[in-house]
């Protein structure tokens, strides 16, 4: 069991045939201390499609699934671990398409 707020390096093998498909680094979260107040990992790849397509294959085969855009927020939010003035600050964020637009949302998320 991995310690919250800690990160750890490994490899990725392809469950299917055993071979390695990266060398990894995921960050645990742990409740109540994450940002959503929920259990978590994040798995940092080097990033070619192939890799991705791998990881996240196995991942999904496994029963996992993407998160959405601004679906952390939601359950910070939900959770109570932000108010709704910084969750549709995110949002705005998210959301963003101009330079201006992000610049704006940012300035916002930095206030609330």
């Amino acid at each position: 069991d991995a310690g919250g707020h800690t990160i750890h390096h490994g490899t990725f093998r392809n469950p299917e045939n055993g071979e390695t498909v990266d060398e990894i680094m995921i960050a645990v979260y742990k409740a109540p201390n994450s940002y959503t107040g929920e259990d978590g990992a994040e798995i940092f790849t080097h990033g070619s499609p192939a890799i991705i397509n791998t990881v996240m294959g196995s991942l999904i085969n496994a029963g996992f699934r993407q998160a959405g855009p601004g679906e952390f927020t939601q359950r910070a939010f939900l959770k109570g671990k932000i108010d709704l003035t910084r969750a549709e600050a995110v949002n705005e964020l998210i959301r963003a398409r101009s330079d201006r637009a992000r610049t704006l949302a940012f300035n916002r998320l930095s206030d609330a």
